[in-house]
């Protein structure tokens, strides 16, 4: 039995499907393409993590918007049944039963729990974990043994993984240009 540790965002979860449905939104408020674009930036910048509500506040700031309250509260009644998730669930599922499946993810801790509760795959891990920095401190603290697998789509995070846990077996993944989890080598 492994350790299989997942990242979730554009790993499992193609988060650029939701990123497309949250700007579509937003632009339902009056806001152009090209201030949604920038402003994203800059939410990402200062806030170091992205949710919706953070996006639409430094919209907020410029002069010519003034999105109310209540409409801001509409931003996390997002639409999940676009994504492609049934494949991906029932691989976790079956991997679940021979393996000790964790989530570890990265980002803001409500906005990731919606994501990863409206994407139906809280049930297949073990353990979900939401850091606000680095993965590497989590992997330390729990130092994992035997063997355990690391799959994620950030290629900076998975150097610095192989290079401070060489006995974990890093494996580069993102859903959206590799799609299905089933040519994970480990999956038969």
């Amino acid at each position: 039995m492994a350790i299989i540790i997942f990242d979730f965002d554009d790993t499992l979860f193609e988060t650029h499907k939701l990123k497309d449905s949250i700007f579509k939104k937003i632009k339902s408020f009056g806001v152009s393409h090209e201030i949604i674009l920038s402003t994203y930036k800059e939410a990402v910048e200062k806030f170091d993590h992205y949710t919706p509500i953070n996006h639409i506040s430094i919209i907020n700031e410029m002069d010519e918007f003034n999105i109310p309250d209540y409409d801001i509260e509409k931003i996390n009644d997002i639409d999940f049944s676009f994504h492609e998730i049934d494949e991906t669930r029932k691989i976790l599922l079956d991997l679940s039963k021979k393996h000790t499946l964790i989530l570890l993810t990265l980002g803001d801790k409500n906005f990731q729990e919606l994501k990863i509760i409206n994407s139906g795959f809280a049930s297949c891990f073990s353990e979900i974990h939401i850091v606000f920095k680095k993965k590497e401190n989590f992997l330390k603290e729990k130092n994992f043994q035997g063997d355990v697998y690391f799959i994620n789509d950030k290629k900076s995070e998975n150097e610095i993984i192989r290079k401070m846990f060489p006995h974990i077996q890093v494996i580069d993944f993102d859903i959206k240009n590799q799609g299905s989890l089933s040519r994970l080598p480990f999956i038969s």
